[in-house]
């Protein structure tokens, strides 16, 4: 599927800023967020989600159980969680990146680390529709938000997706300009 322009009213070509940039902001979020909550959890020593679930129970208490219910078992999940997303969030920077320089230099080829970006995020999203439609058809749980705001989002990406690659498709399209140089005779 090829796009001619980008929301309708702005060239391709800007499209492929604007998704790069917001791409490239949105990561930017995302890792200084993950980066500072490792680090601040690291400092800490306790990676457990429960601890605010436990809030309430030591703050009637009073106890000094707040911090020794932790388990190791919690705490593995939740600190690979956040190396993931940061990691995730690097690639992140590094094909938005790419896809704003690509449109300013016009080259294709730098097209395909963000190109294979949104296809891998669209199969994961596609997993995930699938698990919850059978989590909500066979065992009765009521998951039509999760559902529908992923579809959203896959659509959304299916759509960037089809810009890069229209993107690509008119660089690879152009025609080639040579430089000939004759030299002038008097």
């Amino acid at each position: 599927m090829r796009v001619k322009n980008f929301l309708c009213c702005f060239k391709i070509e800007s499209g492929g800023i604007i998704i790069g940039f917001l791409g490239l902001a949105i990561s930017s979020i995302g890792l200084f967020t993950h980066t500072f909550i490792l680090f601040s959890l690291m400092a800490v020593g306790k990676f457990c989600p429960e601890q605010r679930r436990n809030y309430e129970t030591y703050r009637y208490e009073r106890s000094n159980s707040f911090y020794d219910n932790c388990s190791e078992l919690s705490a593995i999940p939740f600190g690979i969680y956040l190396v993931v997303a940061i990691c995730f969030n690097i690639i992140s920077i590094i094909a938005h990146f790419r896809l704003m320089k690509a449109v300013e230099h016009i080259d294709s080829s730098r097209l395909n680390l963000s190109i294979v970006y949104y296809k891998f995020w669209i199969i994961i999203k596609l997993i995930f529709i699938v698990i919850f439609i059978i989590l909500t058809v066979f065992l009765f749980f009521i998951m039509l938000l999760p559902i529908f705001v992923l579809i959203l989002l896959l659509l959304i990406d299916v759509y960037t997706l089809a810009v890069i690659e229209s993107i690509r498709f008119k660089f690879d399209n152009l025609p080639t300009m040579t430089v000939t140089y004759t030299p002038q005779t008097c």
